[in-house]
């Protein structure tokens, strides 16, 4: 049977083939439904630019393929990134207990825009002011899951590290920078393995690989 092309019946103006893949008739184009649409999309309307309706700040095109309407782009949130936040929050005398998903460190996470972020990260971004990518935030209270601001500052990882041995969560000593130079420039220039150079230092081997590669202590030239 050959296609034949006719217009929805809506009223939309849109063209398609009449007979679907079971070779079927239709009338309509699915999801126009058998009543007139006045919020379809004109034969002749300019396809216009909007913001989305989730707060992100991007453009997208207001209707879709079939001449729908849409608010908002594709898989965003009809919530935006600071309801989800405050939502997930128990507070306390002293912490903002995070209530929501977390890593097994106790590190709170949200997830918005199908990307994962740390809710104490994104906490001090949203009270106090921007972070650099290689900076970290800390906990002065030591509790993982807590997202108040004003139990957050910001370190480079070896502060952190330090903080951290202070407060007896870590045990060894942390490594300085002329440490991180001579880890690299022995795996550079040798056929040392990881596990030897974890020995020594008193690290696991997982961290060694993240400084060779320049994962951790970026900072450290």
């Amino acid at each position: 049977m050959k296609s034949q092309i006719v217009e929805c019946k809506c009223g939309c103006g849109i063209k398609f083939d009449k007979f679907d893949k079971y070779r079927r008739e239709r009338e309509y184009i699915i999801g126009h439904g058998r009543r007139k649409r006045k919020d379809l999309r004109l034969p002749n309307e300019d396809n216009q630019m909007m913001f989305c309706a989730c707060g992100c700040g991007k453009k997208f095109l207001k209707y879709d393929e079939s001449g729908r309407p849409r608010v908002r782009i594709p898989h965003h949130s009809n919530k935006t990134l600071i309801e989800k936040f405050s939502r997930n929050i128990n507070v306390t005398p002293f912490c903002w207990e995070w209530t929501g998903s977390k890593t097994k460190a106790g590190y709170g996470r949200i997830f918005h825009e199908k990307k994962s972020h740390f809710a104490h990260r994104f906490s001090y971004k949203f009270y106090i002011g921007d972070v650099l990518d290689d900076i970290e935030v800390c906990h002065h209270c030591d509790n993982p899951s807590c997202v108040n601001p004003q139990h957050l500052f910001l370190g480079t990882h070896l502060d952190n590290m330090h903080d951290s041995f202070r407060k007896g969560r870590l045990k060894g000593t942390p490594l300085t920078d002329d440490d991180v130079r001579m880890i690299r420039f022995l795996h550079r220039n040798t056929r040392k393995k990881y596990k030897e150079t974890a020995l020594k230092y008193g690290i696991a081997a997982a961290y060694v690989s993240k400084i060779v590669n320049y994962k951790q202590r970026r900072n450290v030239i």
